[in-house]
């Protein structure tokens, strides 16, 4: 609605000036940023009046989310780099604002050199990062739009022809480059954000409240706990910032509550030339639309080469939050260590049945029953030997089988334990509105959406210029063994729905 009715929303030219993020915003950016407002609308009213099958956004639209102000620079540059060259350099790891930073890795072999600062002042933060690659940012956009398309946006105030550039294609701006939604997001984010007007300024001229930091933004709480090395005594650091998603790493056998616990409670960090702290992260309050990035693309530093993990993750049509929030992390501190034992337990019978299943005993005996066939004359006078080992092997393959049995039947008794730990957790619910799906591998591949009218509980799959109705069971299945799989999640409270989101399909596509 207020896309549509931007008028009442946008800010004036001519106002004062303004910051976003610690970022001053000239006027020649809310110019930008009102156009780009201007081009939103236009497509949610298309939407809305379509009598097509789908329609094609606008080339600057896609353009402006795709590339942010500074990297909207001429591409008449010789590109020498292939992207292929790049993709096994190690990334630059650079946090996008409103991402809930997090401060060391326990999984770095290099240390994390971070300065503390006292409790209720702002914990620098770590320039050196998990060392992952995001996925693209979503589908080819040319597929999508034809020439008319790009043909509509010319220059205003052009007074006599001139040699016209042809515009680079969304595939050529993003040579070389690995950008994920959460950029994508965060360039829309800021732009619709430089476009409104403050509902709230510092005297500086920080604007610090709108409707997309109402809608997009919550506050977290990190605490950060070590040994000081001179007084030996732990010494407790505290850090309060804004974030608009948060990042959960992709690991097999979990699904995301798990990965979202790994990812919120306390963990082991280093940081300050090595020494080990624990770190833990609280929410005070989540945002309306909560935005989940499931990092698959990771840097392998032994080969250095990305790779994608297609580990299936198991996620909810409606999770709770509860067991996240400021109110419960006291009250819920006996339950966090008692699940945090629990998976220790878990991953132990995890790689004990991973280990079994994969054992060289049955290879190792059939290899000896085909020789055996193959040279039984030769082998007359050993076959009682040959016999014997075939009988140890027989037995130890036994003992395996069981112990796989054993071990699956105690992973299952502990992920009940772990579930049920949380069942009286159920306020801080939030019900899933869209699934990002991106197939291929690291460096190239193909997205598509889910997304969900909720009014008529109906999924809307977007897949380039195709609008289909698909089955709830397309969204939750089993993706293992398959290279498409979820990557970005969204989510939004249970007690916002009407007010925060609304799903809109062209009339055809609804009455197919």
């Amino acid at each position: 609605e207020a896309m549509i009715n931007n008028e009442d929303y946008i800010e004036d030219e001519n106002s004062e000036r303004k910051t976003i993020g610690g970022i001053e915003v000239d006027q020649s950016e809310i110019r930008r940023a009102k156009k780009f407002v201007s081009l939103l609308r236009e497509l949610f009213i298309s939407l809305q009046r379509c009598q097509e099958r789908a329609i094609s956004p606008q080339y600057d639209l896609a353009y402006m989310a795709l590339l942010n102000e500074k990297e909207e620079q001429p591409q008449d540059q010789d590109m020498t780099e292939t992207k292929e060259n790049q993709m096994k350099t190690e990334p630059d790891s650079n946090q996008t604002e409103g991402t809930l930073s997090l401060i060391g890795d326990e999984d770095m072999k290099e240390p994390v050199d971070t300065e503390m600062t006292d409790v209720n002042e702002k914990i620098p933060l770590s320039e050196d990062q998990d060392i992952t690659i995001p996925l693209d940012a979503p589908p080819p956009y040319e597929k999508v739009v034809s020439e008319q398309d790009q043909l509509k946006h010319k220059p205003m105030d052009q007074k006599e022809p001139m040699e016209q550039k042809e515009r680079p294609s969304v595939d050529i701006m993003m040579f070389g480059k690995q950008q994920d939604v959460t950029e994508c997001m965060g360039n829309m984010m800021y732009l619709v954000e430089a476009a409104l007007k403050p509902l709230k300024k510092t005297e500086d001229g920080e604007q610090v409240d709108d409707m997309i930091r109402q809608t997009f933004y919550g506050k977290a709480r990190q605490i950060l706990s070590y040994c000081d090395n001179t007084t030996l005594e732990i010494v407790k650091k505290e850090q309060e910032e804004d974030f608009s998603h948060i990042i959960v790493d992709a690991k097999e056998g979990k699904n995301l509550y798990d990965i979202m616990d790994e990812y919120f409670f306390a963990n082991q960090v280093d940081f300050q030339g090595g020494h080990e702290a624990t770190r833990e992260v609280t929410v005070k309050s989540f945002p309306p639309i909560l935005q989940i990035l499931v990092q698959r693309v990771q840097f392998d530093r032994a080969t250095a080469n990305v790779y994608k993990s297609n580990a299936y993750i198991q996620f909810d049509k409606t999770i709770y939050l509860d067991r996240y929030v400021e109110e419960n992390f006291e009250s819920s501190k006996e339950k966090r260590a008692q699940v945090a034992v629990w998976r220790t337990e878990l991953d132990s019978y995890t790689r004990q049945v991973k280990k079994y299943t994969h054992s060289d005993v049955k290879a190792a005996r059939q290899v000896l029953e085909e020789f055996k066939m193959e040279a039984s004359q030769e082998l007359s006078e050993k076959e009682e030997q040959v016999n014997n080992a075939l009988e140890i092997l027989s037995q130890e393959a036994k003992q395996k089988r069981q112990l796989i049995v054993e071990g699956n039947q105690k992973i299952q008794e502990l992920k009940s334990k772990i579930a049920s730990q949380y069942k009286d957790y159920t306020k801080v619910a939030y019900n899933l509105h869209a699934v990002f799906i991106h197939q291929g591998q690291a460096n190239y591949g193909h997205y598509w959406i889910y997304i969900l009218d909720h009014a008529k509980n109906q999924w809307w799959k977007y897949n380039d210029s195709l609008v289909t109705k698909v089955n709830e069971s397309e969204i939750f299945h089993d993706t293992t063994g398959s290279t498409a799989n979820p990557y970005f999640l969204v989510y939004v409270d249970a007690d916002k729905m009407k007010e925060s989101v609304e799903t809109i399909v062209t009339k055809q596509a609804e009455d197919a």
